[in-house]
Parts: C-alpha cells; structure tokens; sequence
C-alpha cells in the first residue's frame, strides 16, 4: 500500500507544480490511512465469507451423507437381514466411512437388486 501511497503523491505533485510540503505529507498519510482501512475490511470480509462457505460445506457433507445412507436402507432392506443394515449403519455414522464410499456401496447394490 505504500507503493499505492507513493504513486498518488507523485501523480498529485506533477499535477499540481505548487505544492506545500506540510500538505504532501498529510495528504499521503490520509491516502495510505484509507487504503489500509479498506484492505482491512476486504481481508475481514474474505475471511467471514470462508467461514461461511466452510460452516455450509460441513453441512452440506452431513446431509449428503444422511442420504446416502436413507438409500443404503430402502435399497439394501430386501438384499441384506436388519441386522447387517444396522451393523453397516453404525459403520457410515463414523467418520471412518465417506460419503464417496457409501454412494459405492449403494451403486453395488443397486446392480445386485436389478440382477434379483
């Protein structure tokens, strides 16, 4: 920014050929006070927004994952005993488990109940 500063005060002495030395000085740290305010509400704003969009990411992955494993149930239930259903549940509820994995398993099973 105090490049930015440095060029506004050349641009504005070459403009203006009668300038006060007093007034330069005031007039560059005004402009890099203003541009340092602005940067800073970017970076905060930039850094709310990341946030934001990490809180609804992890969300979103949670839903996806719930149902996923709403599928697994209704397509699993008349190939594997309730038993197996809640064991591999249980399994998906840890985070050992991914999304991609589960949505795996459920095309398989897809491919075995089209079979039966």
């Amino acid at each position: 920014m105090d490049s930015y500063a440095d060029y506004f005060i050349l641009w504005y002495k070459e403009t203006h050929p009668k300038y006060d030395t007093k007034y330069i000085q005031e007039l560059r740290r005004d402009y890099r006070r203003r541009l340092q305010e602005e940067h800073d509400k970017i970076e905060k704003l930039a850094k709310e927004f990341t946030e934001e969009i990490t809180k609804k990411e992890d969300q979103y992955a949670v839903e996806r994952k719930q149902e996923a494993i709403e599928a697994f149930k209704n397509i699993s239930k008349n190939i594997l005993s309730e038993e197996n259903i809640n064991t591999y549940i249980e399994k998906f509820n840890s985070d050992a488990i991914t999304y991609e994995h589960i949505s795996e398993i459920n095309g398989r099973l897809l491919g075995i109940s089209e079979v039966m």
